[in-house]
């Protein structure tokens, strides 16, 4: 008879699967059309196709025009690649339906993904589907918005990476090389401090007390060693500032600044750089 232990790891497999379409679904459209970006740069299209068909089908959830329009470019041109040749012109076909004087960039893509766009948009002109020069997309169809992304960075003082105990890798980000400097030294420190104790108190004599000042000193040395590699890492590793907060202002004042910097409070030990994008 299968124990709850035995049924575990199918219960947490189980699991994954029910959480990991909840998290998809919590992206925001603007995530999720600049993971398709990353996808179509990667060549992904399979994945490119999966982000942008529901941003765009049955209903636009794109804030922006000008993303509708790259999405379904993209879109487009992933069933293309993928011999969909059907969704290939239905995606175009929308394309040129809101820009009839649309054009694929024949330096980017393929001389017979350019022919045979060509080809359907005089299709398309000759059956008076679309007018060139005239767009048909309703103006409500989206609503522009402007997305300010405001983010505080802290600059990171090299001087903190002379520490022991990990904390210049935890500065960088570096988690699991902290943990590792942290357990060492703690460890090594431990024995060393434990052994002088030991011949303190204890006050040991022969074999005891050469097994003790070999432990104290031992784990001394093992410590400095761990120390002076973790500094030599650390620096290596050095990350000039690292993010504190991330802010989303939609639709921000004009007296905004695309780039400037703040002063952080005293406690911080840094600036902050705020900087931001819009589309």
């Amino acid at each position: 008879m299968r124990t709850m232990r035995d049924r575990l790891p199918a219960l947490i497999v189980v699991l994954f699967w029910l959480i990991l379409p909840q998290q998809a679904s919590a992206q925001s459209p603007e995530e999720q059309f600049e993971l398709a970006r990353n996808a179509f740069d990667y060549q992904d299209y399979d994945k490119v196709i999966t982000l942008l068909d529901p941003l765009l089908n049955p209903e636009i959830r794109l804030p922006v025009i000008a993303m509708v329009l790259q999405a379904r470019e993209w879109l487009g041109a992933a069933y293309w690649w993928k011999n969909e040749k059907v969704s290939f012109k239905q995606e175009f076909t929308r394309l040129l339906k809101a820009k009839s004087n649309f054009e694929l960039d024949s330096f980017y893509y393929p001389p017979d993904m350019v022919a045979e766009f060509k080809k359907l948009k005089e299709q398309l002109i000759e059956l008076q589907i679309i007018d060139p020069g005239k767009t048909d997309i309703p103006p409500d169809t989206v609503k522009p918005k402007t997305i300010l992304i405001e983010s505080t960075y802290e600059r990171n003082n090299p001087i903190v990476h002379l520490v022991p105990f990990g904390v210049g890798q935890f500065i960088n980000g570096k988690s699991g090389k902290g943990a590792l400097f942290l357990t060492t030294e703690i460890v090594f420190l431990g024995g060393n401090v434990g052994s002088w104790l030991y011949l303190y108190s204890a006050r040991p004599s022969g074999p005891n007390r050469t097994a003790a000042l070999w432990t104290m000193y031992g784990s001394l040395a093992a410590f400095a060693s761990f120390y002076v590699w973790g500094v030599i890492d650390a620096f290596a590793d050095h990350v000039p500032a690292r993010l504190i907060e991330e802010k989303r202002l939609e639709n921000p004042p004009e007296s905004a600044s695309m780039f400037h910097i703040v002063p952080l409070t005293p406690a911080s030990g840094g600036l902050g750089l705020l900087f931001g994008g819009s589309f």
